[in-house]
């Protein structure tokens, strides 16, 4: 059998050691487009570092049996049908990037509520000031939209900030000692009355498209604070400027917008109290030793025969 690891360079060092541990099987390494076209034809599985792969070098793929995601997000392949890939069988590593995404999110909420956004731009100008309108996390009561791995992750540092957390899911889940609650998305507008801090991790899916459009933003009380963390399209960027020009939203983090890489043209660079950060929050040092024993792992199931860890449904999105 044949894998293909087609990853950026920078990561080479971190799959070499693939081969010595399964030394029946044939592997190749390659590192941009072209060199994927051509040695995916005879491949039957495919590791790769996002769900944006080059649709020429899926379609070359006629040997092709298994798609491993090292990310977690599967939006843009779903986007091509699942009729065109549905054949495939895909995982993904959605659980694995939870710490690190969960901390962009505390990061993004605590630079808001306590002024660091505000002071870093002072510091550029070498200004001593410290006129912002602090405020504090604990107390607050959390939304979060999307509580699998990262949702839950997120939540359990919320709780440990001294917020009151509750959840909400296209999927019923089960609350737990960080979460208070979890409830179907279609209660949502019902939940924004008593919302803080909305904070999103969701997918990005039909179901997820503006999610948060303006009729979330006017459910949500003047002072609440918007983080997201899970997708661009999930938040209506129209609404958004909107709610934020007429003053109703205390703080925004945004580590995905609708737009990426974002227009210098946009407005929303230039919004109060709006902190954009470029789509960072799965980056970390620490991401290799997490993916590449989970996809080892997977791999030697594939092998076997058994069931393996992380499958998603692309007609479903996740």
């Amino acid at each position: 059998m044949k894998i293909l690891i087609y990853m950026p360079s920078h990561w080479a060092d971190e799959w070499a050691e693939m081969p010595a541990l399964f030394p029946d099987h044939d592997f190749a390494f390659v590192y941009d487009v072209t060199a994927a076209v051509a040695e995916i034809r005879d491949a039957e599985v495919l590791v790769v570092l996002g769900a944006a792969v080059e649709p020429e070098v899926l379609d070359a793929g006629t040997s092709l049996k298994w798609l491993q995601i090292a990310s977690a997000g599967i939006d843009s392949l779903a986007a091509r049908g699942a009729d065109r890939y549905g054949h495939l069988l895909v995982t993904n590593a959605r659980a694995l990037l939870a710490s690190h995404v969960a901390e962009s999110a505390v990061a993004l909420l605590t630079a808001l509520t306590r002024g660091i956004h505000y002071s870093a731009l002072r510091q550029a100008e070498h200004r001593w000031d410290n006129s912002y309108d602090y405020d504090e996390v604990a107390g607050k009561r959390a939304l979060i939209v999307g509580v699998g791995g990262i949702g839950r992750a997120v939540a359990s540092r919320y709780h440990a900030l001294e917020m009151e957390v509750r959840g909400a899911d296209v999927v019923a889940g089960e609350p737990d000692d960080a979460l208070r609650s979890v409830h179907p998305v279609s209660d949502l507008l019902d939940l924004l009355p008593e919302t803080d801090v909305l904070t999103l991790c969701c997918p990005y899916t039909p179901q997820t498209h503006h999610i948060i459009n303006q009729a979330a933003f006017d459910a949500l009380p003047d002072d609440a604070y918007l983080i997201n963390v899970a997708r661009g399209p999930c938040v209506d960027t129209a609404a958004l400027i909107r709610t934020v020009r007429a003053g109703r939203l205390r703080g925004v983090g945004l580590d995905v917008v609708e737009q990426e890489p974002h227009p210098p043209e946009s407005e929303v660079w230039d919004l109060p109290n709006v902190l954009m950060t470029p789509h960072m929050a799965g980056a970390s040092p620490r991401r290799g030793e997490r993916v590449v024993p989970f996809v080892t792992d997977n791999l030697r199931r594939y092998i076997r025969g058994e069931p393996l860890i992380n499958v998603v449904d692309l007609a479903r999105g996740f």
